[in-house]
């Protein structure tokens, strides 16, 4: 039971129980008036939206990758060539950490995985690190040092040409765990999640390589406890679907497409793309998210600025400059 609050059962489906807790005093310190003022209204309709939801088990997006085989052909820090089929026969299992130097999450996990990495190497255990945005040596010098403050002397690897055929990225960091063949082991584990890493690797060592990492993957998306139905009666129609827009436009107000933006919470770094109207859209609760301009189209300049998105779902316009 929640103090001042009461939790609900409110179906099964499969192996899994659904709830839900309602009450003013489960809502955290960090909500706004605004965000407290909408709770109270949302409270306004729990037997609606309760009815009128529909609950699934919880669906993996990767839950399709077990067994699939990982080959590349890239380079380490210095410049040397290394193939995938090398860096996984070294381990009986590898983590690969994917990162980049902008994301706060990942950074801030370096130190852990120096650790885990020490950890489990006499298991037959390794972490490898590739990182992102490899595409200059001003990054890759960025990246050597946040390695080497942070006493993690694990390979790292910049990130081959192939990454894209290879990895259906959501965010930053993202860990996957792969088997001396090369093959994918279960589902990654998405954002700066220490515990769960250590958690797989055991399990994984405990089952053989045919164990199923998912257990401990965090999926990127949303909506694992069922689809909310708040169309129905008399729901207010701005107390949901509403996505945090970042807006970028030129320094004549004109829509800037293809600029890669990064969402980053506390925990996970996510990326998206400007439309053709300027638009990249996170559908991510209401919370402190910091946003970077990762890459900006040819013609502008690098934005190393770090923007604050709203603390509720709206939008952020991004004015970039010409190179």
């Amino acid at each position: 039971m929640i103090p001042g609050g009461e939790v609900y059962e409110v179906t099964t489906v499969g192996a899994y129980t659904h709830y839900v807790a309602v009450g003013t005093d489960v809502l955290p310190d960090s909500f706004t008036a605004d965000q407290v003022s909408l709770y109270n209204r949302l409270l306004e309709y729990t037997d609606d939206i309760i009815n009128g939801a529909d609950y699934y088990e919880p669906q993996d997006p990767y839950a399709d990758l077990a067994g699939t085989g990982i080959s590349f052909q890239t380079t380490d820090f210095d410049g040397n060539p290394v193939s995938s089929e090398e860096l996984f026969a070294a381990n009986r299992i590898t983590m690969l950490n994917i990162w980049e130097t902008g994301c706060g999450p990942c950074k801030g996990e370096l130190g852990e995985l120096a650790q885990i990495h020490e950890r489990f190497q006499q298991m037959g255990c390794g972490i490898v690190g590739l990182l992102f945005d490899s595409d200059s040596q001003e990054n890759i010098n960025t990246a050597r040092q946040l390695l080497q403050n942070a006493g993690a002397d694990y390979p790292s690897i910049t990130c081959p040409s192939n990454f894209d055929d290879l990895f259906d990225l959501q965010g930053f960091p993202t860990s996957y765990f792969i088997d001396s063949q090369g093959r994918i082991l279960g589902s990654p584990v998405v954002g700066a999640q220490v515990d769960k890493y250590e958690a797989a690797l055991q399990e994984l060592l405990n089952g053989g390589e045919e164990s199923d990492a998912s257990a401990y993957a965090q999926p990127s998306f949303l909506g694992n406890v069922g689809a909310l139905n708040l169309t129905g009666k008399g729901a207010p129609a701005d107390v949901a679907g509403t996505p945090y827009r970042i807006i970028c436009v030129d320094e004549d107000g004109n829509p800037v497409q293809g600029a890669t933006i990064q969402f980053c919470s506390d925990i996970q770094c996510m990326m998206g793309k400007t439309d053709a109207d300027g638009v990249a859209e996170f559908d991510e609760a209401p919370g402190s998210y910091i946003v970077h301009l990762l890459k900006v189209p040819e013609g502008f300049a690098k934005d190393s600025t770090e923007y604050e998105a709203p603390s509720v779902p709206g939008d952020l316009t991004i004015v970039v400059k010409a190179a």
